[in-house]
């Protein structure tokens, strides 16, 4: 990790350069130990409050997230039918994504040790990861109460740790680890280093994660370690939370506690988690087995493609949610999410070839009718015992999708390949999907900002481009942007 100061030390930082490189170098050692001493007293006053006495929180439950799909309809054409007259149907509400925000450093740089190179090595989503650390870096606790938790935290602020933050971060940065990504390998790391599970493992991913900026709080119930991390999304059940202060903390585990006494300490600088995906942490990838998907309507548009199976893993575990209390924001972190690498280099050129020469309309359209017709619906009541929806690279893995799952992939393919921008649109109970044409094309449509996005419904099943589903209650849509 690149050493850097603080923005207060720009100017000095100036003028200390300009007066020659022995002053420069007189600057940066004295404005680094400074620097330093800053986080060991961060350390020291940390370690301090944990002595004080916890307090006891009561767990909250995470909220249902709203029952979706609707099942899908096959139309019946005859082409002798006039086509019904084009309606636009109002917009109520657009959710647009959040701009990405850097992610948490830590509250200053993390000096190294060269010399050590002894590596704990773990593996994570297929990807063989590795971390300085040696066994004279081991430690136990000898309970969890206020004084034993807060011996452990000065024993982590030895600067022999050092090699093994820095190391995390490094991995943050050269696999491209999402903020959620970067917890779970820390706690893998911490877990392989000092046994599944125990209070030293818990401690360990605790101070790691708040040393590199993240906001966390320290808890304990029946002689039991807990971390537990702040988000600014909202986390749907069955997660639960416990309200610090006016924030939302998640406990790090599987344990469901209704009570839990909790250190109120904060850290300097600390920032909540963001559940925020732009894109695929850079893991090892897994070829899937191939799987043959073919339209109904146009037999040309058969694809064998293979996903990648440590993405998919990947994705298995990662937390729904939603922004401000919107459910309607919890479809922006799968629909702006790309499709890996993998999947992309199989199923990309053989669509734009499949495409190559046409309108826009015919493009859509073939895309379209593949999704209606190549994917098997089903409830995700009956598949996964309640509402989950998929990341695009899941929709093309798993054998069976539901209506948010078609819109999703859909609106991905058309942006990517045909370069139209493309929203979700969801109706009470069902997700579809609208396409900005720069070409003129009919049909049901939105109107926004002036353009025109005309309907495509990935869910039912044989229509056209243009054409919304007749069982909607399309009096007014909300509109889900995507990038």
């Amino acid at each position: 990790m690149a050493l850097a100061l603080p923005a207060s030390y720009s100017g000095m930082l100036a003028e200390a350069q300009s007066k020659g490189q022995q002053a420069y170098d007189d600057f940066l050692k004295k404005a680094f130990e400074e620097y330093n001493s800053f986080r060991d007293k961060a350390n020291k006053e940390y370690a301090d409050f944990l002595e004080n006495p916890w307090k006891e929180f009561q767990e909250k439950e995470a909220p249902i997230k709203q029952k979706d799909p609707t099942p899908p309809e096959l139309v019946p054409f005859d082409d002798s039918e006039p086509e019904p007259e084009p309606q636009e149907t109002p917009i109520e509400e657009v959710i647009t994504p959040p701009k990405p925000e850097p992610q948490p450093q830590p509250v200053e740089p993390i000096p190294e040790n060269p010399l050590v190179e002894t590596y704990v090595t773990f593996t994570i989503w297929g990807t063989q990861m590795q971390v300085r650390w040696s066994d004279d870096l081991r430690f136990s606790l000898k309970g969890t109460d206020e004084s034993k938790v807060a011996s452990g935290w000065r024993t982590l602020s030895n600067s022999k740790y050092n090699n093994t933050i820095a190391d995390l971060l490094k991995l943050r940065d050269q696999y491209k680890l999402d903020d959620w990504a970067y917890l779970t390998v820390i706690k893998t790391f911490s877990d392989k280093a000092l046994g599944t599970d125990t209070n030293e493992s818990m401690l360990l991913t605790a101070f790691a994660y708040c040393s590199s900026g993240y906001k966390m709080r320290l808890g304990q119930s029946s002689n039991k370690l807990y971390m537990l991390y702040a988000s600014n999304h909202q986390l749907f059940a069955p997660a639960y939370y416990y309200t610090i202060n006016g924030t939302k903390f998640y406990p790090f585990s599987k344990d469901q506690v209704k009570s839990m006494n909790i250190s109120e300490s904060q850290f300097p600088g600390e920032k909540s988690m963001s559940l925020q995906l732009t894109a695929i942490p850079k893991i090892t990838p897994k070829v899937s087995k191939a799987r043959q998907l073919t339209s109904k309507r146009y037999p040309d548009m058969d694809f064998t493609l293979s996903t990648d199976e440590n993405v998919v893993s990947y994705f298995d575990n990662y937390p729904t949610s939603m922004l401000d209390n919107n459910q309607m924001t919890r479809w922006l972190m799968y629909a702006n999410t790309p499709l890996s690498s993998t999947s992309k280099s199989v199923l990309y050129p053989a669509l734009k070839e499949k495409l190559s020469g046409m309108s826009q309309y015919d493009a859509v359209s073939r895309i379209l009718n593949w999704v209606q017709t190549a994917f098997v619906y089903e409830f995700d009541d009956k598949v996964w015992g309640g509402d989950r929806a998929f990341f695009g690279e899941e929709t093309l893995h798993y054998p069976y999708c539901d209506c948010e799952d078609r819109a999703i992939l859909f609106s991905r393919l058309v942006k990517d390949i045909v370069g139209l921008d493309a929203v979700l649109v969801f109706y009470p109970g069902h997700l579809a999907s609208a396409v900005a044409f720069t070409e003129t094309v009919n049909g049901d449509c939105i109107v926004m900002n002036g353009r025109r996005f005309t309907i495509c419904d990935p869910t039912y099943v044989n229509a056209p481009v243009g054409r919304t589903m007749p069982s909607m209650d399309n009096s007014s849509a909300k509109v889900i942007l995507i990038n």
